[in-house]
């Protein structure tokens, strides 16, 4: 059966990670595709052959599909890149499923997001689908599907509604009443500390993913995410533009699968307990930077004081 939910497919230059995850894709039949590639840096040798290469495997579409093309010349880079390329398809679609070459799903993820998008299209306070569950499973015994603060980019879907909430300059950052907002929602004084040191590099940097978060928290949006986690992210080493490092807790998240129908979950909440395992498994390195983010901030509070 057809996808009816537009995918937007964003590549750059790992033809091998576009071809697994191409090739989920295409067992799913989108009824309509958009590929955003970004092009070659010009100090990087051999680049633009990688990136022909990717464009070269999304060339294989062997069902009925309406494609779009956006094919870029130029290195817009990974942020720039995705941000437009989401811009694109809510333009023309008010909803759509975002994959990143990196991201593996498997097939339970493109029924998930689509069944949510539908089911949620009119509730204001969901504002994203995540195909990430951080913790590998959470309350399976309960519900298929539970809220959350966070959600993740790493294979989601999401509304025109929703996105168009995202703010590039971040204007309700300078607002008091919208950092106290977010004190109260992060109880726990890390998480508030991390999320605030986030939130100011999206604002100084213009990273989409942190002004994404920002517009969520916010505007008091919840993430729905599965039961079992449906993406596997296979981007982890010297070649990936963030994920170098290993990172044990996330790399290693195998994709599980979804049983049909889902037993639904009504109660709408964030659920706060996951939350907090999220933020240590996302965030571990805030255990040691937080102390020092703190101690800087405080020295610097001191010298514009005495000054």
């Amino acid at each position: 059966m057809a996808l009816n939910t537009p995918i937007l497919f964003v590549i750059f230059n790992r033809p091998d990670r576009v071809s697994q995850v191409f090739a989920e894709i295409k067992k799913a039949k989108p009824k309509r595709l958009f590929i955003a590639a970004d092009g070659p840096r010009v100090n990087k040798p051999g680049e633009k052959e990688l990136c022909e290469q990717a464009r070269r495997v999304v060339a294989d579409i062997d069902w009925d599909c309406e494609v779009v093309k956006d094919f870029s010349d130029i290195n817009l880079g990974c942020s720039e890149r995705v941000y437009s390329g989401i811009n694109q398809i809510l333009t023309q679609y008010d909803r759509a499923i975002i994959l990143e070459d990196d991201c593996l799903p498997n097939q339970s993820f493109f029924v998930f997001c689509e069944q949510m998008l539908e089911k949620y299209k009119d509730d204001q306070r969901i504002m994203m689908v995540s195909g990430m569950n951080w913790a590998g499973q959470w309350k399976v015994n309960e519900h298929d599907y539970h809220f959350s603060i966070f959600g993740g980019v790493w294979g989601w879907a999401t509304w025109r509604r929703s996105w168009k909430q995202l703010d590039s300059e971040m204007k309700l950052w300078k607002e008091s009443a919208i950092r106290k907002k977010i004190r109260r929602k992060f109880g726990d004084y890390k998480q508030y500390w991390a999320r605030r040191y986030l939130f100011n590099i999206g604002f100084r940097e213009k990273k989409w993913e942190y002004q994404w978060a920002f517009a969520r928290i916010a505007n008091d949006g919840l993430a729905v995410f599965p039961s079992k986690n449906l993406i596997t992210n296979i981007g982890f080493g010297a070649d990936a533009t963030h994920t170098k490092t290993l990172m044990p807790l996330i790399e290693n998240l195998v994709r599980q699968e979804l049983n049909f129908p889902l037993r639904d979950n009504d109660d709408i909440r964030a659920d706060d307990q996951y939350d907090k395992i999220m933020f240590e498994i996302v965030h571990p390195e805030f255990k040691y930077q937080l102390p020092i983010i703190l101690l800087i901030k405080i020295k610097n509070r001191l010298v514009s004081y005495l000054n």
